[in-house]
């Protein structure tokens, strides 16, 4: 498993610690992107017995393994759908192709506000990867998006400017967006 792919309740074991280490083993809790000089960048936070919170860089030199989760199947589920709901997501509507090319709007709920020309540029993603798991154009599909940090150059300039990556679409929840709902009231709500 990647260190990117950490999720929610995940047992997570540190290489580096000594077994007698009390920071050898804790549970994953979410990721944190830090910006600034001190240690900019992708960071797991995992909780420890003691209670206690660690933040750990994701980078070549981090060896943080899975070794099991502290739910059942089932609570794995809940806490995956749980988290879709806190993560980086945005709901978006599948606009259509044509000449022009493919065509995306976000729609709401979502998470964070998407830039549109980041959008724009991920739309035909996007859009495959929906008709993949079987939605189609008019359909409101569950965005999950990965924050890129600015890359900076050799004196300081940004390169790159930040900006949010197409990760995949959740299906559960692409089928929650798009369900209908009836309301038919009771034959006895008169009273």
């Amino acid at each position: 498993m990647n260190m990117h792919d950490f999720e929610f309740g995940d047992i997570i074991e540190n290489g580096w610690a000594s077994n007698d280490n009390p920071t050898k083993r804790g549970v994953f809790i979410r990721y944190i992107h830090r910006s600034g000089k001190l240690n900019p960048g992708k960071h797991a936070v995992i909780r420890f017995d003691s209670g206690g919170l660690g933040e750990f860089r994701i980078d070549m030199e981090a060896k943080l393994t899975k070794i099991g989760t502290v739910f059942d199947e089932r609570d794995a589920e809940i806490a995956r759908l749980k988290a879709a709901m806190f993560g980086t997501y945005a709901t978006i509507y599948l606009d259509g192709r044509n000449e022009h090319g493919s065509f995306v709007q976000a729609a709401y709920p979502r998470g964070f506000e998407p830039d549109i020309g980041d959008l724009d540029q991920q739309a035909e993603s996007i859009i495959q990867e929906a008709e993949k798991l079987g939605f189609s154009i008019g359909n409101l599909v569950w965005a999950e998006f990965a924050f890129v940090a600015a890359q900076r150059g050799e004196y300081g300039a940004v390169e790159l400017a930040e900006y949010f990556e197409f990760k995949g679409i959740n299906f559960e929840m692409s089928k929650a967006v798009n369900a209908s709902f009836s309301f038919e009231p009771a034959d006895d709500c008169s009273r």
